[in-house]
């Protein structure tokens, strides 16, 4: 098959640039300079329009942006200049080689038995026939080009406040920046009927007379006397598929009482584009009402993972499914929460009396003890399983008592999260016999540890 060298030679793929630290933060004071909100809009229309869409310009080639935004900048420029580090799921350069010889590089859209279609860099859909197609693989490269040559520092920083100016967080304020007419969608002909469309969160929070949307159930109610109760149950996971097609959900069959270890509950997704077609590709024992089986899709991957019960059910476990190739694989800890890379997970011992996970109990090592040594918070890979406690329960016990520990209560921790750069974590600590409950950050490996705030309920970070 052609090498990446070639591609690059005969122009389907962009050259990849090593961007040096010094460059880098070249960028990054820009950042702290004077922003031209209309220069930004202009760099948009010349560098970014042909595969990204806002509002009403643009191309829908590439991955939202306004899903990305409310990132840091200092993210959003590594983005830009260094394209391959962070490719969205979705949207990764395939290569085709034909039987003719020939090659053929865009993003897959569609993967069928007789057919697969690429979308070209031009914004072409290319829909090539099984029967002449030699072999299909993923490059490591994204089709995106590196700016860090075509522009400059400022013209960078222009861009980033024009792109945030649409969800109402540039870094200018809306009285002291230029305004840039993009169109106001509910005007536009071309706007769906029904409902009132913005062009930016500040026309979402003033507007007083939105019209919304109609609700439809693409889940399946059941029969009366045989309902069926189909949901995600929690947020912070990613419930759809890079491209919006694909909606994962958890169905049970049962409501208003407690879950048992021998109630199961079917995994699957719903097709939102063929009819809401469900496909099941797994069953679970090991979930709640409120949180569900921690069912989501593994970043920068094609795996769905979710918990479960071990096949002898003395503990509990992380299933993986290729959404591709139908492939699966076990890994031997549950998740909570997955790295924005997909490659480590949070967990902790979900069936012990020292977390907050709740599912129905398997068993508990460390009954009756205070504050035991081996468990706590784990980091696991998800690649090979291998796992750390890089926040013992002890540890995290001796931070919130500094004045020692007490002799009785329920002390146990829930609710971890990764930040967006994979670098730290939230942590909730409770302990409601002696009034505590508060919200900690620490570092990925365990050793910086950090008071947030008190009584926290949900988090998310910016």
């Amino acid at each position: 098959m052609a090498d990446e060298e070639s591609l690059v030679s005969s122009g389907q793929l962009p050259p990849v640039e090593q961007i040096s630290e010094g460059t880098f933060r070249k960028f990054v004071t820009a950042l702290a300079g004077p922003r031209d909100l209309k220069h930004g809009h202009e760099i948009f229309l010349k560098a970014c329009a042909t595969c990204h869409r806002i509002g009403n310009e643009g191309k829908e080639m590439g991955p939202d942006l306004l899903g990305q935004l409310g990132m840091a900048e200092e993210s959003l420029l590594k983005d830009v200049l260094m394209p391959n580090e962070r490719i969205r799921p979705g949207y990764e350069t395939t290569l085709v080689q034909m039987t003719d010889g020939t090659a053929v590089t865009g993003i897959l859209k569609d993967d069928g038995a007789t057919s697969l279609s690429l979308m070209s860099p031009n914004g072409v859909e290319q829909v090539l026939l099984r029967k002449d197609v030699l072999g299909v693989r993923r490059l490591a490269t994204s089709l995106m080009p590196s700016f860090a040559e075509g522009l400059k520092p400022s013209d960078v920083a222009d861009l980033l406040a024009w792109l945030r100016s649409n969800l109402g967080t540039g870094a200018l304020n809306a009285a002291e920046a230029p305004k840039v007419n993009i169109g106001d969608l509910s005007s536009r002909a071309d706007a769906k009927p029904g409902y009132t469309t913005y062009t930016n969160f500040s026309q979402v929070m003033q507007a007083s007379d939105a019209r919304y949307p109609a609700i439809i159930r693409v889940s399946d109610p059941g029969a009366s006397g045989h309902r069926v109760y189909t949901g995600f149950f929690f947020y912070q996971c990613l419930q759809f598929d890079a491209t919006g097609r694909y909606l994962l959900g958890m169905k049970v069959y049962f409501d208003y009482r407690e879950i048992k270890p021998t109630d199961r509950a079917d995994v699957g997704f719903i097709d939102l584009k063929d009819r809401y077609k469900w496909t099941k590709i797994g069953e679970t024992t090991a979930w709640n009402w409120q949180q569900g089986a921690r069912l989501q899709w593994r970043p920068a991957s094609d795996e769905i993972v979710w918990n479960d019960r071990s096949d002898d059910g003395m503990s509990f476990v992380c299933r993986l499914y290729n959404f591709r190739t139908g492939k699966r694989r076990n890994l031997p800890r549950p998740i909570y929460d997955l790295s924005p890379d997909g490659g480590t997970a949070l967990t902790h011992d979900f069936e012990g009396e020292h977390q907050g996970t709740d599912y129905a109990a398997i068993g508990d090592k460390s009954k009756g003890q205070r504050s035991p040594v081996k468990t706590g918070v784990w980091k696991m890979n998800m690649d090979t399983g291998n796992a750390e406690l890089i926040m013992p329960l002890d540890k995290m016990a001796a931070i919130a008592f500094p004045g020692g520990i007490p002799s009785s209560g329920h002390f146990y921790i829930f609710r971890e999260g990764w930040n967006p750069s994979g670098t730290r974590f939230i942590t909730f600590i409770k302990d409601p016999e002696n009034k505590l409950f508060e919200a900690y950050s620490i570092s990925a490996n365990g050793t910086d540890v950090r008071y947030l705030y008190h009584n926290p309920s949900h988090h998310a970070w910016l």
